[in-house]
């Protein structure tokens, strides 16, 4: 029997979406925030499982696969993982392919220059790829018509550029760890540099840029710290339940201009993209699952393209917020460094590399204690000192929140996320 989750993307989600919707064309439904979400989604698909090196098949069609050819592939050749969970968006996001390419809407959607990078020496993990979208054109009785070449979108089309986020690695963990303490990690330099690269492709005058996850990080750092002439062609900026930023990213130079582009969207008990601190507009998601499981994107409720809106955030998000940002804030850059180094080393001694071998397993559970035991004494008490200081400021905060007198979760915003709703209750955007 299917979890009621399971149900629950079919009812309200993203396949219900492509169901009803991928009948339309985008000359007659508008591009709209279910699409973005959807190719972000498909960020998390991995062509190199279904594809033997397949940037070099992409140059050679020249560079280019349609979602149906790529459907096509991933059933043909593609085996799940044996431990797949609900959590994890690699294994999710070929669910989709099916639908996509089924329908009108998706399935001539081509991908064009997919890269993927793990780098253990840099502590980084990137991937990204380009959609290329119809054209839409007024046609010569005001309709509006889609138009291609044989090479792809006609001069003046759209492309979709895609980040993924954090997939099952445990070093693109640790490089989310590490923005607690950098003012930027490398891969964002590495999303910044794929955004100018396809900008100098000039296949488009129009750009929309999105992520889930840290990959929406990703999208509003390459939308700001690129250069101007390149900003003025990003069409929107898509952020899904995704990290924001420490102080110092918001006095950039392109931050002003690039600002009003981007859009977080958030789920009612989102955590993800609670952490560090978000100026942009911020759209609350009514989502068909509970608790962590609100970050998988497969049940946020969709109607005629749009999200769903809630009206504020639950209080275990509030929670989550002020517990972490209390706990970033604590201890200095080197503190933190110290810490996260030590946390993924023993992981790494303990035979940890992936999410999925972080199961209940004997030989691991050994190697880690006895990673600990082994650990110089001072190391092992400032280890120890930070999850004590973790654990104490978490229990702070439920007793001030649970036995509180019923505060609102609005307060534990932001200025910039309570403006936003000030401007939400009256009307004005």
């Amino acid at each position: 029997m299917r979890r009621k989750e399971e149900k629950e993307t079919e009812k309200s989600g993203i396949v219900k979406y492509i169901r009803e919707k991928g009948k339309f064309s985008f000359s007659e439904m508008p591009f709209c925030p279910a699409d973005s979400l959807i190719f972000t989604v498909l960020s998390y698909l991995s062509p190199e499982k279904v594809i033997p090196a397949p940037e070099g098949l992409f140059r050679g069609r020249p560079g280019e696969i349609t979602l149906q050819e790529l459907a096509e592939l991933y059933e043909a050749c593609y085996t799940p993982p044996v431990r797949s969970g609900r959590f994890s968006m690699e294994a999710r996001a070929p669910e989709l392919l099916p639908y996509l390419a089924v329908s009108e809407r998706f399935s001539g959607i081509r991908i064009a220059d997919y890269e993927s990078f793990l780098d253990e020496d840099r502590e980084s993990q990137f991937a990204a790829a380009t959609f290329l979208l119809p054209d839409t054109e007024p046609a010569a009785d005001g309709a509006e018509t889609e138009t291609e070449t044989a090479a792809g979108p006609s001069a003046g089309g759209v492309i979709y550029i895609t980040y993924r986020g954090t997939d099952d690695h445990m070093i693109g963990w640790k490089e989310d760890f590490n923005m607690s303490y950098r003012d930027s990690v490398p891969s964002q330099e590495r999303a910044l540099a794929y955004l100018n690269r396809q900008s100098a492709k000039k296949r488009a005058e129009k750009i929309f840029l999105g992520g889930h996850s840290k990959g929406g990080n990703l999208a509003a750092y390459a939308a700001v710290c690129t250069r101007r002439d390149v900003r003025k062609k990003i069409a929107a900026v898509h952020c899904f339940d995704s990290p924001g930023f420490g102080e110092s990213f918001f006095s950039r130079p392109g931050y002003p201009d690039a600002a009003g582009k981007i859009t977080h969207f958030m789920p009612e008990e989102s955590m993800v993209g609670r952490l560090f601190e978000h100026r942009e507009k911020i759209m609350i998601v009514k989502s068909g699952a509970g608790g962590l499981l609100q970050h998988i994107p497969f049940y946020w409720s969709i109607e005629d393209g749009d999200f769903v809106p809630a009206q504020s955030f639950g209080k275990s998000s509030g929670m989550f917020a002020e517990i972490m940002k209390n706990w970033i804030n604590g201890p200095d850059d080197a503190e933190k460094k110290r810490f996260i180094d030590t946390l993924f080393g023993l992981l790494e001694d303990a035979g940890i590399s992936t999410t999925d071998e972080m199961h209940p397993d004997p030989v691991r559970i050994r190697k880690l204690f006895g990673s600990i035991g082994s650990m110089p004494e001072k190391e092992r008490r400032n280890f120890f000192l930070w999850i004590r200081r973790l654990l104490k400021e978490t229990g702070e905060t439920m007793r001030r929140d649970l036995f509180s007198s019923g505060g609102k979760e609005k307060e534990d915003l932001s200025s910039a996320e309570k403006k936003f709703y000030r401007e939400k209750r009256t009307g004005k955007e």
